[in-house]
């Protein structure tokens, strides 16, 4: 006997998985490791106007059981008029400022006279990171930050 993969997927607390369910072409988790954050996607026959980027999605995943891969934000949401199909992808890191800082905010700004890792320091301090360096640190007379 095949044994055939079940999933269960949540989107901003609503149960969405029989919905999707009878259009569903493929469905992926990416489970990564260390820094990198995991990512899903799905893929649905029909253009649908959810989820919107920055949505929050659950997913489980398995076969008798479901165990939950992780909750994510959507960061891309495209729709393919020529194949009638819409493509999802989500990562555990939430880009779109909801809830958060807008890590994809573009600043411009200078950095005058410090160093390289108080640079990256001060960049993942304003949006609630972690930093890892290693070697040595770089002296940074000027560096502009323009509109990125």
């Amino acid at each position: 006997m095949v044994r055939k993969p079940k999933f269960k997927l949540i989107a901003k607390g609503e149960d969405i998985t029989e919905k999707l369910s009878k259009n569903l072409i493929s469905i992926s988790y990416e489970d990564k490791e260390k820094a990198e954050s995991d990512e899903i996607s799905l893929s649905v026959f029909g253009l649908y106007s959810k989820p919107l980027f920055g949505d929050s999605l659950e997913l489980w995943l398995g076969f008798e059981k479901l165990y939950k891969c992780g909750s994510f934000s959507v960061n891309v949401v495209s729709k393919n008029y020529t194949s009638n199909t819409t493509e999802v992808r989500a990562s555990a890191i939430n880009f779109s400022g909801k809830g958060s800082v807008n890590i994809k905010e573009k600043k411009t700004r200078s950095f005058e006279n410090t160093t390289l890792f108080t640079i990256a320091r001060k960049i993942a301090n304003e949006n609630n990171l972690k930093i890892k360096t290693s070697g040595e640190d770089q002296n940074i007379v000027s560096i502009l930050q323009n509109n990125q």
